[in-house]
């Protein structure tokens, strides 16, 4: 009972930052790190040079999301809709894992995050299909 407990307060957290950063447009440049993004759409929000090393990204939306510059270093990605997002100037990715996120369908992404993606999840990325990618890159806003 505790874990449901647990998984609905972050899911809670989540969706409650959502509608905040929506209206303020808060992200940009934020000390984020450890920070868990759980089944919520963050689709179109600035993330630039925000620090989001350590941080879960899971089952969210995040279509059209900008995080040029951010730091991504151990982060965990895993069934995260990317499609249109910003990944350009990424150079702290190391450590970080994108299991089940269509990093490919992203708008930009640096140089070197694209290596070491090919490099580490290139069986991966494509796809934008709803199922495949937890809430789905087609998930409506709140």
């Amino acid at each position: 009972m505790e874990d449901k407990v647990i998984a609905w307060e972050l899911e809670t957290v989540s969706h409650g930052l959502s509608n905040l950063w929506e209206d303020l447009h808060l992200p940009v440049g934020k000390a984020l790190r450890s920070v868990t993004f759980e089944n919520a759409s963050f689709q179109g929000l600035d993330f630039s040079k925000a620090d989001l090393a350590r941080s879960i990204l899971y089952r969210a939306n995040f279509r059209n999301a900008i995080f040029q510059g951010a730091d991504l270093s151990n982060a965990s990605l895993r069934d995260v809709c990317l499609d249109g997002a910003d990944l350009s100037a990424i150079t702290n990715f190391a450590g970080s894992t994108w299991k089940n996120s269509n990093w490919k369908a992203a708008s930009k992404i640096s140089p070197e995050l694209h290596q070491y993606l090919e490099r580490n999840y290139s069986n991966q990325g494509s796809s934008s299909d709803s199922a495949e990618f937890g809430m789905g890159c087609n998930a409506p806003r709140k």
